[in-house]
């Protein structure tokens, strides 16, 4: 089975350049709709962006991005196991 996933944010503020806002968003095709395929928040207050995603098998993707906090922006790694999302800040 050929399993596509598909990463953005959803909410973001196109009125704020200068920090991340939004939240982490992701999609998967399985050959014939597109599903979403909810991201936890990375906690109250925080924001979140998915920037890239690579599969190495259907139950196992990785998807790399940012996270925004009260103390700045730090890297986020988020790891798919097929059916939900795991979230490494």
């Amino acid at each position: 089975m050929f399993v596509r996933l598909t990463v953005g944010t959803v909410g973001r503020n196109p009125k704020i350049l200068d920090r991340i806002t939004g939240r982490a968003e992701a999609s998967v095709w399985n050959g014939k709709k597109w599903t979403a395929a909810p991201v936890a928040a990375p906690g109250k207050g925080n924001a979140s962006t998915f920037g890239a995603v690579t599969c190495l098998r259907p139950t196992f993707c990785v998807a790399v991005g940012l996270r925004r906090s009260a103390l700045g922006t730090s890297q986020l790694s988020g790891f798919w196991k097929g059916k939900t999302w795991h979230l490494v800040p």
